[in-house]
């Protein structure tokens, strides 16, 4: 299933669906937002089929690792989390309590 939503878009779409119970802080689902629209662009670059929500723990691993290179540890920790958070409670892809590494 291909994805024809922006990256923004989709990223503040998945951010919808942690706000409130999950997040509660507006600070954090900035920040989430933001690093989730950066592994957004990078599913679109990649070609992965159905983008953000498409993501799967081997996929995320892929991209923290391309993105280590180019980040710093701070940057790189948040989009951890972002997409650890996403596939925790939105696409059920990581049990609770499981980690990214």
């Amino acid at each position: 299933m291909a994805t024809f939503r922006a990256p923004a878009a989709q990223a503040a779409h998945v951010m919808k669906a942690l706000q409130g119970d999950i997040i509660q802080s507006v600070g954090t689902v900035r920040n989430y937002e933001q690093a989730l629209t950066r592994v957004a662009e990078w599913t679109q670059r990649e070609r992965i089929s159905g983008g953000l929500r498409a993501m799967t723990p081997e996929l995320a691993t892929q991209y923290l690792e391309q993105r280590g290179e180019v980040v710093g540890q701070k940057t790189l920790d948040m989009e951890r989390q972002a997409t650890q958070a996403m596939m925790q409670h939105v696409t059920g892809q990581l049990p609770t309590g499981e980690r990214l590494p």
